[in-house]
């Protein structure tokens, strides 16, 4: 609501550059606390994704002894745990490139969740200020290309995995861990933010001081 301090003047359409100094409204929408929320659950997501070392799992009924091999973008784990080399993996000789697309894969995510962040705090910063609207575009936009940061990510690990399952050498069938799930959960919020931030950013009712002095309050939340 067009909110006024009570030693403001009584705003008309003659007064707005008067009004502009005491005028307060809050121009968010359901839409966009709702975008704001999921943001940051994503944020949390990507960044616990990116830290834990379950992106991938040897199938628990593997007829060997890699049963117990999991693997994070930083390194993987088998009995010790250890980092990741282009020729090699687990003893078997490998020419997968792990060490390249697991690095590629963590910058992919971790951009999605720079990008996410950034939006988050264009919109709570710019809350009841002048260019309030165009802000929240540029938020709905960094939500838009971080879920397609992540979506790469995402597309990166899944070959991998696809890789590995068809290494001869390797023959062992892995599997996306709880990692890789987190990963997809939090690609799926930061995509759905930036629709619903999209939405809210068409329901603004005022985009300048001037608007709000014309029109008066209905329409703010």
């Amino acid at each position: 609501k067009g909110g006024s301090q009570s030693d403001c003047p009584l705003p008309s359409w003659k007064m707005a550059d008067e009004f502009q100094s005491c005028w307060h409204g809050i121009d968010i929408s359901g839409a966009g606390i709702m975008s704001l929320l999921l943001a940051v659950i994503s944020i949390m997501f990507y960044s616990i994704a990116v830290g834990t070392d379950y992106w991938a799992l040897a199938s628990a009924n593997a007829p060997n002894v890699l049963s117990d091999v999991n693997m994070g973008l930083w390194k993987y784990c088998y009995g010790l745990c250890s980092q990741y080399v282009d020729d090699s993996f687990i003893g078997q000789p490998s020419q997968l490139g792990l060490v390249q697309r697991s690095r590629a894969t963590s910058a992919f995510c971790i951009m999605g969740a720079i990008l996410t962040l950034y939006s988050v705090v264009c919109v709570i910063f710019s809350l009841g200020r002048q260019g309030h609207g165009r802000n929240v575009k540029r938020a709905a936009a960094s939500l838009y290309i971080g879920a397609f940061f992540g979506l790469v990510g995402m597309a990166l690990w899944a070959d991998i995995i696809r890789d590995l399952n068809s290494d001869s050498y390797i023959n062992t069938t892995f599997s996306p861990g709880y990692s890789f799930v987190l990963e997809v959960i939090a690609w799926a919020a930061n995509l759905l933010a930036a629709i619903l931030l999209t939405i809210d950013s068409r329901n603004l009712t005022y985009l300048d001081v001037r608007a709000a002095v014309r029109h008066g309050g209905p329409g703010m939340i």
